[in-house]
């Protein structure tokens, strides 16, 4: 009897043990109902993706398309020793979809569409998460898009993008 009750309580901590891991291996199904800022919350205590922003749209490789990924974005400063930083990212949208493009600090954000055309945005601000300051909500199909951030007065920030009611499919 008291060997079957310490192997249930081995089993539940080990299963306890697996979920509680490092928010980047978490299991996305335990929160299938999570909304996209919880889903974000959740991500910005993961380790970062470090990506350098682009200077311009030509040429330009720095792609933030990861899914459920926490980015450390380091931006251009616009003009030497202006302390106004700015920078382009590359965003492919794997489904038509509304997105929230979280930052780490107030930020200037347009998302372009392939004809270099800016899109219709609504920003809020996150509550509840102190390392996300705001979101950006966009609707998006199924295409490349510019992420062009800016002016800001740092450096660095952080990003994340999520799209809602996704299916939690990781790659």
């Amino acid at each position: 009897m008291k060997w079957n009750l310490f192997l249930s309580l081995a089993m539940l901590t080990v299963t306890l043990g697996a979920g509680c891991g490092e928010s980047e291996e978490h299991d996305h199904d335990e929160h299938d109902e999570m909304s996209a800022e919880g889903e974000a919350c959740t991500h910005a205590q993961d380790s970062p993706t470090t990506v350098v922003a682009g200077s311009g749209i030509a040429g330009l490789d720095a792609d933030v398309s990861q899914s459920h990924t926490l980015y450390e974005v380091t931006l251009n400063e616009t003009e030497a020793g202006s302390g106004d930083y700015s920078g382009y990212l590359s965003f492919e949208a794997p489904e038509h979809a509304d997105y929230l493009i979280f930052t780490s600090t107030q930020a200037e954000l347009s998302v372009l569409d392939s004809a270099d055309v800016a899109l219709e945005t609504t920003v809020s601000g996150v509550d509840g998460c102190v390392e996300l300051a705001q979101a950006h909500r966009v609707a998006l199909d199924a295409e490349r898009y510019v992420i062009e951030i800016g002016p800001v007065s740092t450096s660095t920030l952080s990003l994340i993008i999520e799209s809602e009611a996704h299916d939690h499919d990781h790659d």
